[in-house]
């Protein structure tokens, strides 16, 4: 709500709760599909292509799951199609069990671009 972003100590904030009320019953339910990686690419600048890049692959989901990631190591996941939420993934160690959290980084990029 804008209350909780915004604050302005000279304006009184009104609620009206039938109107709080309408927008919570028109709130949509939350769809939840799972979509599996197609396959990992790598991204090659071609001029003639959508935004100058497109997707060369590097191997199978199945085949990336069988290598570890060392540090360092970047990768890109191609889910073939264009999705909006959220991204959900689990790690495991290798070998003997750490002793403490491992530092982990998550980049998420929008174009092939930014991520070369």
């Amino acid at each position: 709500m804008s209350q909780a972003i915004q604050y302005n100590s000279s304006v009184a904030m009104i609620r009206h709760p039938h109107f709080l009320q309408r927008a919570a019953d028109l709130t949509p339910a939350l769809q939840r599909l799972r979509q599996t990686p197609q396959a990992i690419v790598e991204a090659v600048a071609e001029p003639g292509a959508l935004n100058g890049w497109r997707g060369n692959t590097v191997c199978t989901p199945e085949q990336f799951y069988q290598q570890p990631l060392n540090v360092g190591d970047s990768i890109i996941i191609d889910f073939g199609s264009h999705f909006v939420g959220y991204l959900q993934f689990s790690c495991r160690s290798v070998g003997s069990p750490p002793d403490a959290p491992a530092p982990s980084a998550l980049h998420l990029r929008r174009d092939a671009e930014r991520s070369l």
